[in-house]
Parts: structure tokens; C-alpha cells; sequence
């Protein structure tokens, strides 16, 4: 089992975090489902109003590293 090195309060390490942040968003496109996941499958659980955009992830990732530090 690999496991993420520990940062504060027994979380991922910030490291860790963003080298999995930069290798999601450096396929490109997110608003395509990962691991291959059928769109027809996907679309049928994620509600028309919470679509994955760019500006969306960049959004969430912003809040989170604020909440952070």
C-alpha cells in the first residue's frame, strides 16, 4: 500500500497534494470523467448544476489552500 507522507494534523502533506492536483488538471481536459468511467454513467450523478469546469476546480482549489494555510 503507498501512502501519502503525513503534514499537519495527520493530513496529506501540501507536496503530496499539489503533485496530485498538477497531475489531474495536466490531462486537460476535467470535465471529462477519470479512469474511464462511461459519461453516460457519469453524467446520471453528478446534478446539471455541479459540472466540473476549469474556473470551477481552479475555485475549490483556491478555498482549500486558503483553508490550509
Amino acid at each position: 500500500m503507498n501512502t501519502a507522507p503525513a503534514g499537519p494534523y495527520g493530513t496529506a502533506s501540501m507536496d503530496f497534494q499539489q503533485e496530485g492536483f498538477d497531475r489531474t488538471t495536466a490531462a486537460g481536459d476535467v470535465t471529462k470523467f477519470l479512469g474511464g468511467l462511461d459519461p453516460v454513467i457519469g453524467e446520471a450523478f453528478v446534478p446539471e448544476n455541479n459540472a466540473m469546469t476549469p474556473e470551477r476546480l481552479e475555485h475549490t482549489y483556491v478555498q482549500n489552500e486558503r483553508v490550509l494555510l
